[in-house]
């Protein structure tokens, strides 16, 4: 076999025709120089890099802002030849800067659908509470229970078993409260709504969750005027 055929290949290089000022090309020459690598290599490199910066920040969109956020603060530190956050005017400024950029991504409101037939959703409401008494009451009262059992501090007390048991439990509740349990007497149109209504709330209340668990101080609504609001 031939020795080529055992060794992996480095990928096809493809042509990238690009023109830049003479002050940008300087400043890439420096840079191979100091890298000891080419121009086009250097150039490379730094592509890459951009673009997994992006990719970290959740795409180009949020990383411009968080670049943009960034250069707030680093100005405010200058600006105050201190920490922004160790001023309360420099926070003021640039708590509202920062929420200033933020308003400016917000989207458009969204126009409130019709409510739904007030009898069936109080029938639903009955039935929905007899499901989560039933089904995901007892489940949840269990997995307390060994979770309290494996921060005890007894030896051996917390078995294997436990754990397997433990870990099924998490896993059937997190099953029955994405299915949303028993549905509404609806038309099939209505029933579809409500179900893109149901998926939009969990997704506000597991975002909401997320963000309070970092103490994001930016968030200037809760988590049922977000869900009303149709954000």
């Amino acid at each position: 076999m031939a020795q080529d055929n055992a060794v992996e290949r480095a990928p096809k290089r493809l042509a990238l025709n690009m023109k830049a000022t003479p002050k940008l090309r300087g400043r890439i020459e420096a840079a191979a120089k100091e890298s000891g690598l080419s121009i086009a290599q250097e150039v490379e490199r730094r592509l890459i890099a951009s673009m997994a910066e992006d990719d970290r920040a959740g795409g180009l969109v949020q990383g411009d802002l968080l670049r943009t956020m960034q250069l707030v603060m680093n100005g405010a530190n200058r600006a105050l030849e201190r920490d922004w956050w160790r001023d309360p005017d420099g926070w003021k400024m640039v708590a509202g800067a920062l929420g200033d950029l933020l308003r400016q991504m917000e989207p458009d409101p969204v126009v409130k659908p019709a409510p739904f037939d007030a009898t069936a959703m109080a029938a639903h409401e009955a039935v929905h509470s007899d499901w989560m008494q039933a089904e995901i009451i007892p489940l949840r009262a269990r997995r307390n229970e060994l979770t309290e059992l494996r921060r005890g501090r007894r030896r051996g007390a917390f078995t294997s078993a436990h754990e397997d048991e433990l870990a099924g439990i998490l896993v059937k509740i997190r099953e029955l409260m994405r299915s949303g349990g028993p549905k509404p007497d609806l038309p099939p149109a209505e029933l579809a709504r409500w179900e893109e209504q149901r998926k939009h709330k969990m997704k506000v209340d597991k975002a909401w969750e997320i963000t309070a668990g970092y103490q994001a101080p930016f968030f200037g609504d809760d988590a049922q005027n977000e869900i009303a609001d149709g954000d």
